[in-house]
């Protein structure tokens, strides 16, 4: 399978993305390129999270999990 990204934007703006199919270094590549490219159309991220997840785990299961990976400014 590809690798993939998912992005949920929740009524408070909260923004959760979860990183399927990339692993250790690929995977925090990929979100700051993701973070530079919202960058660009305002969106400013003032917290973030990043739970890695393990091989064997589901992204369903880790998107039940957790609230929210970054918080909109």
């Amino acid at each position: 399978m590809a690798p993939s990204i998912r992005i949920i934007v929740d009524q408070r703006g909260n923004i959760i993305a979860d990183f399927h199919g990339f692993r250790g270094e690929d995977c925090l590549s990929a979100e700051r390129q993701l973070r530079d490219k919202l960058l660009k159309y305002g969106v400013q991220i003032s917290e973030r999270k990043a739970i890695l997840k393990e091989d064997n785990e589901s992204t369903e299961q880790r998107m039940k999990e957790r609230r929210s990976l970054w918080r909109k400014t």
